[in-house]
């Protein structure tokens, strides 16, 4: 399969074909000024637009910087990294990028073109992926015009979005196509695109306000001549219950697993349990909250089937036999916590 680079470069070098400027070859084969649709293609070229790029939404900005140490590259873009850092990418959003430049820039750099290459990569785990260029080398500049896109395919989870951006150089804005040629202004791999998760799966263990009682019968009296021993029934109610249970949260508050816990990820997400112990037992109603990535507390309603006296119209006082019980459910409340197999597995390897 060809990668977006070469297909640039094949874009390129057919245009070069006839007897036209490079720049007028490659509106002619379609360019995107900003305000029209995307092109389908793995390369876009665009033209300039006047003032700020207009696209709404998360987007990815280069600086077009003119260069004075070689003639062979004499236009570079350096990524931009705004104060609160570089944009995190969601699955199933659209890819915006932008890159300023001047006038006199956009005479000598009439058109550009953009590639992205979705480079799969392994879930990561709740750990900042940092771009492939270094922060410092970064420069703030105020430029007037904008080369804006969309790149038309929506971002695939777990993919790092490498960029690539060549242009068409015209020294001075000439026109003539044997003194123009094609340079590469930067590739770029930024930070890897994020997946959403809508709903957990967890292990743990809750505790309950329901008991599960027992009724023996106790003797009250000892036998005495022709008197037989008399027996009650007590009721033990025995400890609180406490059993392994299995969660199913859905998310109705977005959760980035990927990213580094945060005091939103505490808002409640309803859940649903049952006890690993006796699952037919004992069923969970309630909501969950993330206290750690990949940790939860769980809370709410407990439905439990316990145990209660049967009815019966006989009360023996000489007998000994424990009394008829039936389970019936009952409710109660319940808190607990529960984690994810991505918390048990970094456990176990120390990650």
């Amino acid at each position: 399969m060809r990668t977006v680079e070469a297909v640039s470069a094949m874009i390129i070098l057919c245009l070069a074909c006839s007897g036209q400027s490079l720049a007028q070859k490659a509106k002619a084969a379609g360019t995107q000024d900003g305000s029209s649709a995307p092109s389908a293609g793995s390369a876009i070229w665009i033209s300039p637009i006047k003032g700020e790029c207009t696209l709404k939404g998360k987007k990815l900005v280069f600086a077009l910087l003119k260069s004075d140490k070689t003639a062979a590259q004499p236009y570079y873009a350096v990524p931009q990294v705004p104060d609160e850092g570089l944009p995190v990418f969601y699955s199933g959003e659209q890819l915006n990028i932008e890159v300023v430049a001047s006038t006199g820039q956009t005479t000598e750099i009439p058109l550009i073109n953009i590639a992205v290459d979705l480079q799969k990569a392994d879930p990561i785990n709740a750990a900042p992926v940092r771009p492939s260029f270094q922060q410092s080398s970064l420069a703030a500049v105020n430029l007037t015009d904008t080369f804006c896109m969309t790149w038309p395919r929506k971002l695939n989870p777990d993919t790092i979005p490498k960029i690539t951006i060549t242009a068409v150089y015209a020294p001075g804005g000439t026109t003539k196509s044997d003194e123009q040629k094609t340079i590469n202004l930067v590739t770029a791999s930024f930070q890897q695109v994020h997946n959403i998760y809508r709903y957990n799966l967890a292990f743990g263990v809750v505790g309950s306000t329901l008991h599960n009682p027992s009724f023996p019968r106790v003797q009250t009296t000892l036998a005495s001549g022709g008197t037989p021993a008399q027996f009650t029934t007590v009721k033990d109610n025995g400890d609180p219950y406490v059993a392994p249970a299995l969660f199913f949260s859905a998310y109705i508050f977005k959760i980035d697993a990927e990213s580094p816990w945060t005091k939103l990820d505490l808002r409640p997400q309803p859940s649903i349990g049952f006890s690993l112990s006796s699952p037919t037992d004992n069923f969970f109603f309630g909501g969950s909250s993330e206290i750690l990535r990949n940790v939860q507390i769980v809370y709410g309603y407990h439905l439990g089937r316990v145990t209660e006296l049967a009815p019966s119209f006989v009360n023996d006082p000489t007998s000994s036999a424990a009394p008829a019980t039936q389970k019936r459910f009952h409710g109660g409340f319940f808190g607990g916590m529960t984690f994810n197999i991505d918390f048990i597995k970094g456990l176990v390897s120390g990650k």
